[in-house]
């Protein structure tokens, strides 16, 4: 189920009205305009589950990923925002942020976002029902 909902992501994603909608509306980033004019978006298959990227003019990065991953490894979420935390680094961008689409239990929702938390204040991990804004 995962790669299919990666690939529908990737489809609405690719459109940059979606993706500043997303980014501003739904993860609450306050980003300037500029940082909107120009982004990348791919297919990420490196680490435990595939996740779609987004990087947002050279200021932010973010993952996005399926609940049904996440839920399955739940050990491996902070994992995961160690790594998104690294190419965060690497790519000398100024945030990162963890997206998982679906369903989690509310107390594990709070300890991922406390554990993103912990690692850096802008690391920050969210959770969205659907990507669709519609």
């Amino acid at each position: 189920m995962a790669v299919e909902n990666i690939k529908e992501w990737m489809g609405l994603l690719a459109k940059k009205g979606a993706a500043a909608r997303l980014v501003r509306g739904r993860l609450g980033c306050d980003c300037p305009d500029s940082v909107f004019e120009h982004y990348r978006i791919r297919i990420r298959m490196e680490g435990p589950a595939p996740m779609v990227q987004l990087i947002m003019g050279g200021k932010l990065l973010v993952w996005i990923m399926d609940a049904g991953d996440a839920l399955s490894l739940e050990r491996t979420v902070h994992e995961i925002l160690e790594m998104g935390l690294r190419e965060r680094d690497r790519r000398v961008l100024n945030r990162f942020r963890l997206v998982v689409v679906g369903k989690i239990d509310p107390a594990s929702t709070d300890a991922f976002a406390r554990a993103a938390e912990s690692l850096d204040p802008r690391v920050h991990f969210h959770v969205v029902d659907t990507l669709d804004d519609r």
